[in-house]
């Protein structure tokens, strides 16, 4: 499947993309605090909305559910602009009175990119289903563009 992704928009926080035909809005993380930070905290994720992680390089990358309060579903997408792993990710119980972050962390779990990643994608729940990615799926993205942009 070739989809296509990527669209410049004025605000420099967000960008605009296209998956499977439907426009998504996403908030850009593309230096190491937005990255750290992604959308821990965010109670929901509008349906066309989300959150673009850009890193400098393309690594094996591994995300957790800590501090997120809702489900997301998460796209790793390669340097050239292949999917290389789709995950649907669960909420997890927050942090207890008397566990370590050692302990909380240990405990969360992790999803990985399986391959070597670029980018990732964060959208609400369900929505890899409904929009129909999955791996090695060609996304159409401006890669220079994004790339320019990771810190």
């Amino acid at each position: 499947m070739h989809l296509t992704c990527s669209e410049q928009v004025s605000d420099p926080d967000n960008e605009r993309l296209s998956l499977a035909g439907e426009i998504f809005d996403l908030r850009v993380a593309d230096d190491f605090l937005e990255r750290n930070q992604g959308l821990m905290g965010v109670e929901q994720i509008e349906p066309n909305g989300g959150m673009l992680f850009i890193f400098p390089n393309a690594a094996q990358r591994a995300f957790w559910m800590g501090n997120c309060l809702t489900d997301m579903d998460i796209i790793f997408v390669d340097s050239r602009g292949r999917v290389t792993a789709t995950h649907e990710m669960k909420r997890q119980a927050p942090q207890f009175k008397n566990e370590s972050d050692i302990q909380y962390h240990q405990r969360l779990g992790t999803y990985s990119s399986v391959l070597p990643a670029q980018f990732a994608i964060e959208l609400a729940p369900g929505r890899i289903k409904e929009l129909g990615i999955s791996f090695n799926d060609q996304l159409d993205i401006d890669l220079d563009h994004l790339k320019s942009r990771a810190r």
